[in-house]
């Protein structure tokens, strides 16, 4: 009577692609008055069909209808489907993380035992694998094998549980004393999550600054290895790992050059204020290039009021009524750099 099997919320537990079936039916029609159709347009026995609906019933997936009539009525198909599917993404990103741990671990003895060198020679000079997990599995593995130094240029993220995710997986190369410097954007200064996130990093040890963008997660490992990401770790990102000496010595003075315009940050000040003139400076270029508010937000990365706050204290500090006169009196200071 049962058929294929998949799993389900409860440890054990598993429900059948006939119960899903009978759920589907439930919900194209918009409920089930009449046993005897499921069963007609399934091909199961009404006993059957009776055994399935029970169980929905069971798992919360549909609801008996107390009313005079009777039948049964589907949940919404949102929390259904979530319903479904939690248990087992939960399933597999328990065991991503097992991958990522046990990669860690034989990543940190191969470095230890000699056999990286002639491991590395032997992986390609570029790898492209896409999946939030496997960035998390890279820079958890990579952290463990390299020693000296970590340079990193980390976007914010809309989700804080991934923001954290990434952060954590650098408190154990700090723990063991490898350097650590890492350019966050302005933004993260005003977000208290965030804040907590870098103070934590600072407090062990870690040196922090922030810019106005940083377009796109990338890690070096002792200028021998990085790894690019696109994305967070909740999304399917596009994550790339990277061997080759000349791509490597690129990304190094693509991260120096952040590094060396960006705005110093320590555990005591938070905010806006020792950032206001590198931010200022950007809002004027984008705002003498013609964007909107709208615009210029996205680009850095903050809220439309706040971006609106700044271009209002800047066109203060200019003395301009407008955002034309600001962006022509900007661009006849030194506040929009000439190239």
């Amino acid at each position: 009577m049962h058929g294929e099997s998949v799993s389900f919320p409860a440890p054990g537990r598993t429900v059948d692609t006939h119960a899903i079936d009978v759920y589907c039916y439930a919900a194209r029609r918009g409920g089930i008055q009449s046993v005897a159709d499921v069963a007609l347009e399934l091909s199961l026995d009404q006993a059957e069909v009776l055994y399935w609906l029970e169980q929905l019933v069971d798992m919360g997936l549909i609801v008996a209808d107390s009313g005079p009539e009777g039948g049964y009525a589907p949940v919404d198909l949102d929390v259904a489907a979530a319903l479904l599917t939690y248990p087992m993404e939960r399933e597999i990103y328990q065991r991503r993380e097992l991958i990522a741990r046990v990669k860690g671990s034989f990543g940190a003895l191969a470095q230890s035992s000699g056999y990286t060198a002639k491991a590395r020679s032997e992986q390609p000079a570029v790898e492209r694998i896409d999946g939030g997990e496997v960035l998390l599995g890279f820079l958890k593995e990579s952290g463990e094998a390299f020693r000296a130094e970590i340079l990193v240029l980390q976007p914010n993220m809309d989700d804080d549980d991934d923001f954290d995710k990434i952060l954590e997986c650098y408190q154990s190369p700090l723990d063991r004393g490898v350097k650590l410097r890492i350019v966050f954007p302005h933004r993260c200064r005003s977000n208290l999550r965030s804040r907590a996130a870098m103070k934590k990093l600072i407090a062990a040890g870690a040196e922090v600054r922030t810019v106005s963008r940083v377009p796109q997660t990338v890690v070096l490992f002792d200028r021998e290895f990085a790894v690019i990401a696109c994305g967070a770790p909740s999304d399917n990102c596009a994550v790339t790992r990277v061997r080759a000496d000349d791509v490597v010595a690129f990304l190094t003075d693509h991260f120096h050059h952040f590094w060396d315009t960006a705005s110093p940050l320590d555990a005591g000040e938070f905010g806006y204020a020792e950032a206001a003139e590198s931010l200022h400076q950007d809002i004027a270029k984008l705002m003498a290039q013609g964007f909107t508010d709208e615009a210029v937000a996205r680009k850095l990365g903050m809220s439309v009021r706040t971006c609106r706050r700044h271009i209002a204290a800047l066109m203060g500090s200019l003395d301009a009524v407008s955002r034309f006169q600001a962006g022509v009196r900007a661009a006849s200071t030194t506040l929009i750099e000439t190239t």
